[in-house]
């Protein structure tokens, strides 16, 4: 048993010592690390270099000599990895104690779990240790439980090694980076997995760094292409709400209500639901869930103001269900401005 741990490196070497240095301080899962230098500097490259042959035999060193891009260096990590399980993981990441070792027990609690994230948080270098400490220490009550999400992040990834047998490597479609890990996680549900976060895993991950060396406009550039291609690929994610007026005292009743907005999510569609605030609430099993609470009295007004928004500041929902026949007669009047489905439920 064993994880690779596979890290695109294009300069950055502080960030680069600090990820490396954490991984060592706060993993005891057995792993190997797969550093590919995408044609970083000289003093990135040597301290690499001086790392896989002196200090860290667990490493395996992948050298070019231009920058690939983060999608396919990271496809020759897995090329080369054997491992059981595989993380994805930026150079800009700092890892909390026991980090791996969580990250896997949530990967062997369910079959159908294909990839996990940490909980993850940003911060500047001045109070991360501090941070680490405490965020891994008020998890800990966490140990063993997740939560189902629509798209993992790559910026810490880890993966079955059967997911990748069966689904392959990044789509090198996406270039330089961008879209490709939700591209991997569509594929990973295409495929019969779940994408889940462990609770009881932490990192601090400091967003960007890479990116934010190629300029704004660039960044900016790239960031439009690869959304575009990730759209063109699998469409927009459709918003669906749920308008609970009127909450049945009947709970099988309003468990079906909330079944249904759980499957919804599982299938790729980001799902709001809206309560009165006397409403009894409920803990969204789903990431993608949003719960909104508004006043009762005022309750099917905002959720009317909500959907009928001005064009450019309201969310486009592609089905609303409400549980009120006024307020869908009224949805269906102004069917012409919003062009949601209404669904009675």
């Amino acid at each position: 048993m064993g994880c690779d741990i596979i890290i695109p490196v294009w300069n950055q070497l502080q960030l680069t010592k600090n990820c490396i240095e954490h991984i060592v301080k706060n993993t005891r899962y057995p792993y190997q690390l797969i550093i590919i230098d995408n044609g970083s500097e000289e003093e990135t490259q040597r301290y690499l270099g001086e790392l896989s042959r002196d200090n860290y035999p667990q490493i395996k060193l992948i050298r070019n000599e231009v920058n690939l891009g983060y999608v396919k260096a990271v496809n020759q990590g897995l090329q080369i990895s054997d491992a059981p399980y595989v993380c994805l993981l930026n150079n800009d990441v700092l890892v909390g104690e026991d980090w791996l070792t969580e990250m896997i027990g949530i990967a062997n609690s369910d079959a159908k779990i294909g990839v996990v994230n940490p909980v993850n948080d940003e911060i500047d270098s001045k109070s991360a240790e501090e941070l680490l400490r405490y965020k891994t220490e008020k998890l800990n009550s966490c140990h063993d439980q997740f939560i189902e999400i629509m798209g993992a992040m790559g910026f810490c990834m880890l993966i079955k090694r059967e997911v990748v047998s069966k689904i392959g490597l990044l789509d090198e479609i996406f270039g330089i980076g961008g879209y490709d890990d939700m591209d991997y996680s569509r594929r990973v549900w295409q495929a019969g997995y779940k994408c889940v976060k462990a609770k009881g895993a932490f990192v601090i991950h400091r967003v960007h760094s890479s990116f934010d060396s190629l300029g704004k406009k660039r960044k900016r550039k790239i960031g439009r292409q690869t959304r575009a291609l990730f759209r063109k690929k699998w469409g927009t994610i459709p918003r669906v709400a749920f308008v609970v007026s009127n909450p049945s005292d009947d709970k099988s009743a309003t468990n079906k209500i909330y079944d249904r907005a759980h499957n919804l999510a599982r299938n790729w569609n980001i799902v709001r639901i809206f309560l009165k605030e006397s409403a009894v609430s409920f803990c969204p099993q789903h990431e993608s869930i949003t719960l909104i609470k508004y006043p009762d009295r005022f309750f099917l007004f905002r959720c009317l103001g909500e959907i009928l928004k001005p064009k450019k500041k309201r969310l486009k929902f592609k089905t609303v269900f409400v549980d009120d026949l006024r307020l869908a007669r009224t949805l269906r009047i102004f069917s012409l401005i919003h062009r949601t489905k209404v669904v009675v439920i």
